[in-house]
């Protein structure tokens, strides 16, 4: 008797427990989305979204006793709730502005929000959620809760690209200057491009052949149209042969006046060159005189140069003269020297000093190669005049002097050997 009135009392607790389950809302709270709102409505990659949410929470016990006492609070933030939106889309405003309404059990509450969509964002769908917590003096009371949607990228906003670099030459070696870049930049998105400015960085070995022409305004760039450009670049003489990437920096605006900024590069490509130059010269002699002159160069290029010829150009005030001018050397690979040898006639009045003449060296280009260029180097050589031309007229004088003395004295000897005969 007393087991069966034990097992009722126990039924009948169960029974009322469960009642109270049934009849008290649960002491969590849960969040309800009510609706959503996105600015712009059609969303493409590079906008600035407004998220406006209206919802609502559901089954808090004590929510009167927390809105009536300024210790608690109810903290909502955005948070990126997938890879893609992770990847593409950037928080600029999570923890949300009021709107309107405070939140109760049963009541509406609206907060906007603030997320930047990367200007290379694909279109799809991007995951966010809204995370809840009631917080007690800046500490959690409860577990948090979720509130789960998606914002839909349904355009591709703005997507300049450069494409078809082409350089006139085709191809450019060490050294070449005024060099032709031409290229395209294109708009593939679905919004217009304003205040268009490219910005070229160049590496070590190139350079802008004239003033601010690596920083170009293109003005605006419309959906689906293109820009041509062209820059003027030039080479150094020791670049090496290789490739190399010149970056760039595109900004631009939308028409809502948001501002953009893309980095990339493009590949430029230096081809292989000879390149000679002056190692030494001499020449030493005085007014007057003859003078050899040697004049050893060098090809410092990564290209065997054909042909070397070096000549010698003199201007009209210079006082030297010289029958043959230019001295054939041939080839010379990488890394050889070669000496051209002159015969140089120094006028009686050259001055004494150390006198420089322009040297042209031309070779051509390593046919073997693919190189069938002519190439032209100027450079300069010294000849030093020591001193003014020996005066002989002293020598000359005394010579003649004696002469006439000699003949004087045969003639006499032979008047007085005439005389003695007769």
């Amino acid at each position: 008797m007393r087991e069966t009135t034990t097992t009722n009392a126990a039924i009948m607790i169960a029974t009322i427990l469960a009642i109270i389950a049934i009849i008290t809302p649960s002491a969590h709270a849960e969040l309800m989305l009510d609706s959503i709102q996105f600015d712009p409505a059609i969303i493409s990659s590079g906008d600035t979204v407004d998220i406006v949410a209206q919802f609502h929470e559901t089954g808090i016990v004590t929510a009167q006793s927390h809105l009536g006492d300024p210790a608690y609070r109810f903290k909502i933030t955005l948070e990126q709730d997938d890879t893609i939106s992770r990847e593409y889309t950037s928080l600029e405003d999570a923890e949300g502005q009021d709107l309107q309404g405070i939140i109760t059990r049963g009541g509406y509450f609206n907060k906007r929000f603030r997320v930047k969509v990367n200007d290379n964002a694909p279109a799809g769908s991007y995951g966010f959620r809204l995370t809840g917590q009631w917080m007690h003096n800046g500490n959690p009371t409860e577990s948090e809760q979720y509130l789960r949607f998606t914002m839909p990228v349904k355009k591709q906003g703005i997507a300049l690209s450069i494409a078809n670099v082409v350089s006139n030459p085709e191809k450019v070696r060490s050294g070449d200057k005024n060099i032709l870049l031409t290229t395209t930049i294109t708009n593939t998105g679905e919004k217009t491009a304003k205040n268009v400015r490219i910005k070229l960085d160049y590496p070590d070995g190139l350079s802008s052949s004239y003033t601010n022409n690596n920083d170009l305004s293109l003005g605006s760039i419309g959906a689906g149209q293109e820009r041509p450009v062209q820059l003027y670049i030039d080479t150094d003489r020791t670049i090496k042969a290789g490739l190399y990437n010149i970056a760039y920096t595109l900004t631009y605006q939308d028409t809502d006046n948001n501002e953009y900024i893309s980095n990339g590069a493009f590949p430029f490509v230096v081809k292989k060159r000879p390149d000679i130059i002056i190692t030494e010269s001499e020449g030493e002699g005085t007014a007057g005189g003859t003078i050899t002159m040697r004049v050893t160069v060098k090809n410092q290029g990564e290209e065997t140069a054909d042909a070397v010829d070096v000549r010698i150009l003199k201007q009209s005030s210079q006082p030297f003269e010289m029958d043959v001018r230019s001295d054939y050397l041939g080839q010379l690979r990488p890394g050889e020297t070669g000496t051209a040898i002159f015969t140089i006639e120094a006028s009686d009045d050259a001055e004494a000093k150390l006198h420089r003449l322009n040297v042209i060296i031309r070779a051509k280009g390593d046919s073997s190669e693919g190189d069938e260029n002519i190439y032209t180097f100027t450079e300069s050589a010294a000849i030093d005049i020591t001193g003014p031309a020996p005066n002989h007229y002293p020598l000359y004088a005394g010579a003649f002097l004696a002469t006439v003395i000699i003949v004087a004295i045969i003639m006499g000897m032979a008047k007085r050997k005439n005389e003695k005969k007769r």
